[in-house]
């Protein structure tokens, strides 16, 4: 007798450990977004392999509490591709994003991701009607299933649109309220993205005839990033984004407005009618801005790398203070100009 109530008592303390543990798997598991600048995806546990660095926005599943400090496993798509990996994380920097339910319809949101196909109905078939470009608010009119239906109006424009978008690309609107500036970089050390004035509207110029053999991006508004594409077209896959007055060299007329070009040895596609076709530096007005390198161990060096890779040709190696030029910005990576050297850096060490 004794030794059933024992069991039946293991039984029941086994049944309570159980629904902790649901109860705490309810809490830690589920979808995050990064909060911070950047966080670190490890191959390990024990955090000693840097698998990827994944950017303020990016979203990945919590699938498991390790039980270890703060440490859990986690899904996700790896930047720039759509290969999916697991790894390893902690919860510094992360927040848990509220289920559809819980979204509100209303102001406050943008698109937080890279450019997001725009549809008539709540299903990703046939081409895409519109393209929300990064930062473009939007208002939340309805919800279905992971669609969420989005009232916007295009940048250089004033009627507004409506048509669906994929949830994972609208976010909370971050308080962005400071201009960027080119020399020298903010008080706080930290970049902020530049804003559009209120009430601003700037017109869409017509695309240019491709006569050159250099051209400078010129965006109307100052506070765009002109995408270079893998293929001349708007919902391409952007290989970065790039401020006025980079210069660009021609490689070819693409047709249909596009041109075929090169940034540092960086080959894509980019729109005619936000270039000056045969500007020289200087001739549009830079929005680059000069940021300093910045490790966390000031004996460390910060590599320049030839391909926005940790796999890439080391160009250089930079101390902390060495100024660096943006150019664009190329998921995780900046790619900059130093002391006329082009290359890429990881942007978690440039401030």
């Amino acid at each position: 007798m004794k030794r059933f109530l024992v069991l039946v008592l293991l039984a029941l303390l086994c049944v309570a450990g159980t629904a902790q543990a649901a109860q705490m798997r309810s809490v830690y598991e589920g979808v995050f977004e990064v909060a911070e600048p950047a966080i670190n995806v490890y191959q390990q546990l024990n955090g000693s392999v840097v698998q990827d660095v994944l950017p303020r926005g990016a979203q990945l599943t919590v699938t498991q509490d390790m039980r270890t400090g703060n440490w859990v496993a986690v899904s996700y798509t790896r930047p720039g591709t759509s290969i999916k990996a697991t790894g390893y994380a902690t919860l510094d920097g992360l927040t848990k994003i509220a289920s559809l339910v819980q979204l509100a319809a209303g102001d406050g949101y943008e698109n937080n991701g890279r450019d997001t196909p725009v549809y008539a109905q709540p299903v990703a078939a046939g081409e895409p009607v519109d393209t929300l470009v990064l930062g473009l608010p939007v208002r939340i009119l309805a919800m279905d299933g992971d669609w969420l239906q989005v009232q916007y109006t295009p940048l250089n424009q004033t009627a507004a649109r409506t048509g669906w978008a994929k949830r994972s690309a609208i976010g909370k609107t971050p308080a962005y309220d400071v201009p960027i500036t080119t020399n020298p970089p903010p008080p706080s050390g930290q970049q902020v993205r530049p804003t559009q004035a209120p009430g601003a509207v700037y017109p869409v110029p017509s695309a240019q005839p491709v006569n050159a053999k250099t051209a400078i991006v010129n965006n109307p508004n100052p506070a765009d990033r002109l995408n270079l594409r893998k293929k001349p077209s708007a919902v391409a896959d952007t290989l970065g984004k790039y401020y006025n007055g980079v210069e660009v060299a021609i490689l070819a007329d693409a047709g249909n407005g596009w041109a075929q070009v090169s940034i540092g040895g960086r080959t894509g596609y980019m729109m005619t009618r936000y270039l000056s076709m045969g500007g020289k530096p200087g001739d549009v007005k830079s929005a680059m801005p000069v940021l300093t390198v910045k490790n966390p161990k000031p004996t460390d060096w910060l590599n320049l790398r030839a391909t926005p890779s940790t796999a890439g040709k080391v160009l250089g190696k930079y101390y902390n203070g060495q100024r660096v030029t943006v150019l664009g910005v190329c998921g995780t990576w900046y790619h900059v100009s130093v002391d006329g050297i082009m290359g890429f850096m990881l942007t978690q060490y440039v401030k």
